[in-house]
């Protein structure tokens, strides 16, 4: 149920905003240095892994646009292991993007705060989703390509255990105004 309460919200947010002047951003980005801890143990390092992300902005003022997203991180495995125990994600999210810096109006600045799904590649492995959220920055270019760098942690229930997931990732996309 709580899955469809934030799928519901993240689809009311980018609709209610497509009535406002705004963006659509399409990315391509490089997952680094992810590492998946099980209770606060020891951090396991995940594979390089890729994902697909697009997002709605609506402005707001001339230094914030917000708007909602989703992004899809293709299945990861942890450094070493191979096979199908791989882990895949579907964060929806609200988020919010800034560019305080007036002599620089192309740097930004954002955050991602909602709902990442876990999607597991072995069906004998039951993880429940949770809370995600991720920080970054990065440049538009008057082209209206897009480059950014953000840090994520994603939130997993795995049987009586607590996991989560975080990871460092590189992203490369166009803008599109509408």
């Amino acid at each position: 149920m709580k899955k469809l309460v934030l799928a519901v919200a993240a689809v009311v947010i980018m609709a209610g905003a497509a009535f406002a002047e705004g963006e659509i951003n399409v990315k391509l980005g490089l997952d680094v240095a992810g590492t998946y801890s099980v209770d606060g143990g020891r951090d396991i390092d995940m594979n390089t892994g890729v994902n697909i992300q697009g997002e709605y902005l609506a402005v707001a003022s001339d230094i914030l646009k917000i708007g909602g997203g989703l992004q899809y991180l293709l299945p990861r495995n942890a450094d070493g292991v191979s096979g199908d125990a791989g882990l895949s994600f579907l964060p929806i999210y609200a988020t919010v993007e800034v560019n305080p810096i007036k002599s620089a109006k192309e740097v930004f600045f954002k955050a991602n705060l909602g709902y990442g799904l876990v999607i597991p590649e072995d069906s004998d492995f039951s993880t429940e989703s949770g809370l995600y959220y991720a920080i970054g920055a990065g440049y538009n270019f008057p082209s209206g390509l897009i480059l950014d760098i953000s840090y994520a942690w994603h939130a997993i229930t795995s049987g009586d255990a607590d996991a989560t997931y975080n990871k460092l990732g590189l992203n490369a996309g166009w803008k599109f105004k509408i």
